[in-house]
């Protein structure tokens, strides 16, 4: 399959993705994409929009972003969010999943923490299935 020439950046609010996608707003960013909060116009609905950056180009890596993408969408599981649609928007490469809102993994644990302190109890900051995890890229969502 051919690609871009190039890996294009989603730059604005208001961009418009695969004539479907609206980004809203940043969610996160991880090393090699953006995610994006989005609205899907088709199905009337808000989803997450993972998008690779325009420093992430090369077809390895491309091939990579596609890959995960079809690996992800093939898993069914109560904790891991589900993937609607992957593709290439004349060099724009997104993945669209199930948006997750909620805090971060990382406020999850940091307020976990200072609960511990406060009340010197011992706790554990792992999740032990207590809810979905939206990771994208380093961005982690707890429900």
């Amino acid at each position: 399959e051919p690609f871009a020439d190039e890996v294009k950046a989603v730059k604005k609010r208001g961009t418009i993705i695969a004539e479907r996608y609206e980004i809203l707003e940043k969610f996160g960013t991880g090393g090699m994409a953006d995610v994006y909060k989005a609205k899907d116009h088709k199905l009337n609905r808000f989803v997450a929009v993972k998008v690779l950056k325009p420093e992430s180009e090369g077809y390895d890596v491309i091939r990579s972003f596609k890959s995960e993408a079809q690996a992800a969408a093939v898993l069914t599981h109560p904790n891991i969010v589900n993937v609607f649609d992957v593709g290439d928007d004349n060099g724009v490469y997104y993945i669209v999943m199930e948006l997750i809102e909620g805090i971060t993994l990382k406020e999850y644990i940091s307020k976990k923490e200072a609960f511990c302190k406060e009340s010197n109890q011992y706790c554990n900051p792992g999740l032990h299935g207590t809810g979905k995890l939206h990771t994208a890229m380093g961005l982690y969502i707890v429900m």
